[in-house]
């Protein structure tokens, strides 16, 4: 738990004062605690009844903001205001989402004495603070752990292949699905008809460009929110790193990290029914890149998006995104092909 008691006042402590005060509880929690997670763009279980009694006072009394997809799988925040809302916000979307006019409806419900959460990477929940320009007393905001949010253009490409492929447009999406007992994390998309495309995340087009950063958004390769230093309230992300005898069972089903930023936080957090256990901040930072280090910058995405610009889109799936992508470019295999035949010949005139 990461206590300030700074935060909402307009003031900022010095490093070391900061360094003091910290009171750091890393927790893992299941079961109960799926609906937070779920809101906030990760990727655990469904929401069990505890948790969803909870978040459904929460939409009763307030409004809810989130990432949801649209009826074309665009992703875009959404306000809910109902419990028969929030399975829109269930689940993880790795692609940036649409702010939209969110923001502005976030300070009209503040405005008339709603209490209002809002889901959403660092970037998008530091964006709300500087745009209200305070620390509203209503206002409860999760961050969630992010490496990075995928290219709209290039998704919205992906999924116009996928509907000529199956000849039937896209109903629904999971981009990080899991098998009832496994750990793997899977690539669905349902479509018209019945249809679907099932794979592992690595294994389908879009997981091998997101895992590899090759169509990540610029900013998310200089992203300033890769600390432990978080804007929102509550952090939320998968613990990743744990031994394999430390609740297996749990493991499969999902562990989840969360952080406690403030005081705000602290008292949301006291009121939950959740299965937890304190854990070192040491802990969580060494099994959660998104706390410490940002994604590199592929050597191919320069290449990527200059032919995404340029070239067919099947021709840039293929040559970047498919099981069977060429491993060097078009005129770098020419030309070791060129260099091959020339020593041949050299060998033959000796």
């Amino acid at each position: 738990m990461i206590w300030t008691d700074s935060f909402g006042e307009g003031t900022t402590l010095n490093k070391q004062k900061r360094a003091d005060l910290l009171l750091v509880m890393v927790t893992f929690f299941w079961g109960a605690s799926y609906y937070l997670t779920n809101l906030c763009l990760t990727d655990l279980q469904p929401m069990n009844l505890n948790a969803f009694r909870f978040l459904s006072a929460f939409a009763v009394l307030g409004v809810v903001f989130g990432a949801a997809t649209d009826e074309q799988l665009h992703v875009r925040h959404i306000a809910v205001h109902s419990a028969e809302e929030l399975p829109r916000l269930r689940g993880t979307k790795p692609v940036q989402s649409e702010i939209g006019d969110c923001y502005q409806k976030v300070r009209y419900y503040l405005d008339r004495g709603r209490r209002v959460l809002f889901s959403g990477t660092p970037c998008q929940v530091d964006g709300l603070y500087r745009y209200l320009g305070e620390h509203p007393e209503n206002l409860l905001t999760c961050d969630v752990l992010c490496s990075g949010a995928a290219s709209p253009g290039v998704w919205a490409h992906l999924l116009q292949t996928m509907a000529y492929i199956k000849q039937h447009e896209p109903l629904s999406v999971q981009f990080f699905g899991k098998l009832p007992g496994e750990r793997e994390r899977r690539f669905h998309v349902a479509f018209q008809g019945g249809g679907v495309y099932d794979a592992p995340i690595g294994r389908s087009d879009f997981g091998r460009g997101l895992l590899r950063g090759l169509f990540l958004r610029p900013a998310c390769h200089a992203c300033p929110y890769v600390t432990a230093d978080r804007p929102g309230d509550l952090t939320l992300g998968s613990f990743h790193g744990l031994p394999k005898d430390f609740y297996p069972e749990e493991q499969k089903r999902g562990v989840s990290l969360l952080l406690v930023n403030s005081p705000k936080g602290a008292h949301v957090f006291d009121t939950l029914p959740l299965k937890r256990e304190l854990r070192t901040l040491d802990e969580a930072v060494a099994g959660n890149p998104a706390l410490r280090s940002v994604t590199c910058i592929p050597a191919e995405r320069s290449a990527f998006f200059e032919a995404f610009v340029h070239q067919p889109f099947h021709q840039v799936q293929h040559r970047f995104l498919a099981a069977s992508r060429p491993r060097v470019a078009p005129a770098e295999k020419a030309g070791s092909k060129r260099g091959l035949l020339q020593r041949l010949l050299r060998r033959k005139e000796k």
